[in-house]
């Protein structure tokens, strides 16, 4: 049941590609506006938005009413689930749509430029919360189906949808419902689907291989990796996702050499985080699986290869993370809409060939195999853009040779630190262990990755004195 959840979530995600990018391009848009603090221009393209937002709630509600059709004939569901799952997917699908039909998803575009998105995570982490901790209740009781966690996720999506509501109208009390409506953001998506496409490809077409070729037990191994890989991922995105909407203003304003100095910074902060994160989740993934698993199932204690390979692949998501955002910020989606292509195609092909022509054992380490290939052509191919297009005067070379030196050092340490994991595994047997370890392990390489990076690197000088200076700032 757990590999069809996550089967679920997956058709989900490709399914409201049908918005385009759309909300992306309503960031954009509105950054400008927002640094300028144009209220009439805010106006204008909040209610632009909120109409083609609701189209598209339309075209998705027709897209999730086929799907849920064609499902049974197309994926590997047993005959005794096929009711209970195709119920859950549409009934999932409809708790999704309700902010393309009301306001959130408007609200969150606005927030996102004005640079108030917390307002915004707030509300829907603090939901998220509730609704895995409420799932996890459901699962000791006798309702425990995926019925019951469809229905869940539906009413809180409600309650969430009301709050941010709220919460809008509280922070923009001025804007008015009525009145012109700039439409203009939705001649940007027919070059921000492709993007939407492109990562949906690289991130998500492996649960749907394994579902197709394995079958829903070995989906299920695959996402205990993946889910940990993912959350951890957007744990660090947190950051991210502030540092995107802070660059899109300011490259609203001004250009140059001052904002390729912060872009530096801002690869050394994620590659610092990159490094702490990714070597904490190394060495403990495995120990902690043997916990986590009920009866601490061998058939999911993956190879120490395949957990190198997951780790690799978190480790390069961090910290490709600024290219991505020098991207969006610029509004670059039509310049680089064929590289997302290129790498979605080649991990489309990668992994479909790996998957089949590999023994059992393998076919999940040659499906991450095949991402982590994509991830660093992706990394090559928007550092070239971005010198081409945004920072000119500098050289792309040196750019990608960042990106390259950090990814080996890397891959040195994973080589390096078998022993370890192997000692680990082998002397923990106990989940308050192994926090304890993970912490101190998560303290120490944080440590000696600063210290290193201040030592060698100018950019990594630069940021801690800033960080410096913003924390005796708030303290007078």
């Amino acid at each position: 049941m757990n590999g069809y959840y996550q089967f679920i979530n997956q058709v989900i995600s490709y399914l409201f590609l049908a918005d385009m990018g759309f909300s992306v391009a309503v960031i954009y848009k509105l950054y400008k506006p927002c640094a300028d603090n144009d209220k009439d221009k805010i106006e204008e393209i909040f209610r632009g938005s909120r109409k083609i937002n609701q189209v598209i709630g339309v075209v998705i509600l027709g897209l999730v009413l086929i799907m849920a059709i064609i499902i049974p004939f197309i994926f590997n569901i047993d005959s005794n689930n096929v009711i209970e799952v195709v119920t859950t997917f549409v009934i999932i699908c409809l708790a999704y749509l309700f902010p393309y039909f009301f306001y959130s998803l408007t609200y969150h575009s606005l927030l996102c430029a004005d640079q108030k998105k917390y307002m915004y995570s707030i509300v829907t982490n603090s939901i998220k919360l509730i609704c895995d901790i409420g799932i996890i209740l459901l699962l000791f009781t006798s309702l425990k189906s995926l019925y019951a966690i469809a229905v869940l996720i539906f009413i809180l999506k409600i309650f969430e949808e009301i709050i941010i509501i709220f919460v809008g109208k509280k922070v923009y009390p001025w804007i008015k419902n009525k009145g012109k409506k700039d439409t203009s953001a939705i001649g940007l998506t027919k070059d921000i689907v492709w993007h939407k496409i492109g990562g949906l490809a690289i991130n998500n077409v492996d649960q749907i291989l394994i579902m197709i070729i394995l079958g829903p037990v070995i989906v299920s191994i695959y996402a205990v990796y993946n889910f940990i890989v993912r959350f951890l991922q957007e744990m660090s995105n947190r950051i991210d996702y502030v540092v995107l909407h802070f660059f899109g203003n300011l490259f609203a304003k001004e250009n140059g050499n001052r904002v390729y100095r912060l872009f530096n910074e801002y690869i050394i902060l994620m590659v610092w985080i990159a490094f702490t994160v990714s070597v904490t989740f190394h060495l403990a993934i495995r120990t902690f699986v043997s916990f986590w698993i009920k009866a601490g199932d061998v058939n999911y204690i993956l190879s120490y290869s395949t957990v190198s390979i997951f780790s690799l692949i978190l480790f390069i998501n961090i910290i490709y993370s600024p290219l991505i955002s020098g991207i969006s910020a610029n509004g670059l989606y039509k310049e680089s809409k064929w590289y997302v292509l290129i790498t979605a195609i080649l991990n489309i092909i990668l992994s479909t060939t790996l998957i089949i022509i590999l023994p059992n054992e393998l076919k999940i380490t040659g499906i991450l195999i095949a991402t982590a290939i994509s991830y660093f052509i992706t990394i090559i191919l928007r550092s070239r853009l971005l010198i081409k297009k945004v920072f000119i005067n500098e050289g792309s070379i040196d750019l990608i040779f960042k990106f390259v030196k950090y990814i080996l050092y890397f891959i040195l340490i994973l080589v390096l630190l078998k022993g370890l994991e192997l000692i680990m595994i082998n002397i923990i047997n106990s989940i308050i262990l192994l926090i304890i370890a993970m912490a101190l392990i998560f303290i120490v390489i944080a440590l000696i990755t600063i210290i290193l990076l201040y030592i060698v690197n100018q950019d990594a000088k630069t940021l801690v004195k800033r960080l410096f200076n913003l924390l005796k700032r708030k303290e007078e």
